[in-house]
């Protein structure tokens, strides 16, 4: 009993922890906080409909088309969002749509604790699966070799604002995670120069 109870109180603390959010990082910052960064295809989504909630989305699949950043083991990975506010989720996407996301690295196999007897993983993954970003710009979409970002629009929708080319992307992106890393700040919270990202982002603001 006192191990059931251990693992609410842990969940209760993941889960109140991670709402905490005391901004919206831009995807820069997401993007040179995690180890990953992926472009790829929706294969599947993980959906349900619920009469309370209507239509959930748990996780989506994607085809791995390049991999940006870091390395991935499989041709195909599965990415879930927990909890936190994040402009781009599994809900958000559609299927054969392409997504640029930064991602944490996959959650561990469970493993048994020695004397116990019982299985510990990352609470709420799967073994295998990757998290998206939280409190942040979590991911881009890839349309007709432009990037578009996802911009808060009202309730659950999303607006798509243009970013910049692809291929302009792709050669400015260890600028973008060097540059990032030198504005986060001694908080860790994304303190970065409005100059800065004015200048990242003036190409969409002309659009």
């Amino acid at each position: 009993m006192k191990y059931i109870l251990g693992a609410l109180l842990l969940l209760a603390s993941e889960i109140a922890g991670s709402c905490t959010c005391y901004g919206t990082e831009p995807i820069e910052l997401a993007i040179a906080r995690h180890p990953i960064l992926v472009e790829g295809q929706v294969v599947a989504l993980d959906r349900e409909d619920d009469e309370e909630f209507g239509q959930l989305t748990y996780s989506a699949t994607l085809r791995v088309k390049r991999v940006l950043k870091g390395s991935v083991d499989t041709d195909e990975i599965t990415v879930v969002h927990t909890m936190c506010y994040a402009s781009l989720t599994p809900d958000d996407m559609e299927l054969n749509r392409t997504y640029v996301l930064p991602l944490e690295k996959p959650a561990p196999e469970r493993s048994l604790i020695p004397d116990e007897g019982y299985a510990v993983a990352t609470v709420g993954l799967e073994p295998g699966q990757h998290e998206m970003a939280k409190c942040a710009h979590s991911g881009l979409e890839v349309i007709d070799g432009d990037l578009y970002t996802f911009e808060y629009d009202k309730g659950r929708d999303r607006r798509l604002q243009f970013y910049m080319p692809h291929m302009v992307f792709r050669a400015l992106l260890p600028a973008i995670q060097a540059t990032a890393f030198g504005f986060i700040g001694p908080s860790g919270r994304g303190e970065h120069s409005a100059a800065l990202i004015r200048s990242w982002t003036s190409a969409r603001e002309r659009r």
